[in-house]
């Protein structure tokens, strides 16, 4: 419900009357009140043009202006909440990221160690399914890279430099 308050001049003095030389002598205290809570989230003061009455059509007007005013400030709180999410998500991933690389690497290391050693020791069943884990490891390293990297970018912390993928197939020969 807003709230009349008259007597302008007298309380705060000559205000600005914007385009008009004429200091507004009423003002109306309306609340802003975010859908779902029962007390206002703030109050909006809004002064009554001295060129016009102070109507049933004035009053819609200031009021549906209030009703603006809380509708924006919802699309400000759901930004944030948006925000706030995506940071969340970016730190997840993070950690995520970080906590597969280093069993990715245990796993990684010995078999290229091992294909670099003892790939011509090897039965040609056993050589392809070396080759099968070492390409599956360096695929997976490098999703968990690619993961990192964009966390890094998400948080600020890099630029992004796209290029193209090149493909893993043939890499282990």
């Amino acid at each position: 419900m807003a709230e009349r308050v008259d007597a302008l001049e007298e309380e705060f003095g000559p205000l600005p009357g914007g385009a008009w030389p004429v200091s507004p002598k009423t003002a109306l205290v309306l609340p802003v009140a975010l859908p779902g809570h029962q007390l206002p989230s703030g109050l909006l003061v809004a002064a009554v043009s001295p060129r016009k009455a102070l109507d049933d059509a004035y009053q819609t007007f200031f009021n549906s202006v209030a009703r603006q005013v809380a509708g924006s400030l919802v699309g400000v709180l759901a930004y944030q909440g948006l925000v706030e999410l995506d940071r969340a998500k970016t730190t997840f991933f993070s950690n995520v990221s970080h906590e597969f690389r280093t069993p990715l690497t245990l796993l990684v290391v010995p078999l290229e160690a091992l294909h670099a050693s003892k790939v011509s020791s090897m039965s040609s069943e056993e050589r392809g399914a070396l080759e099968l884990a070492l390409r599956n490891g360096l695929r997976l390293e490098k999703l968990v890279n690619s993961l990192l990297d964009f966390s890094r970018i998400q948080a600020h912390r890099a630029q992004a430099d796209y290029q193209g993928c090149q493909s893993l197939r043939g890499s282990v020969d």
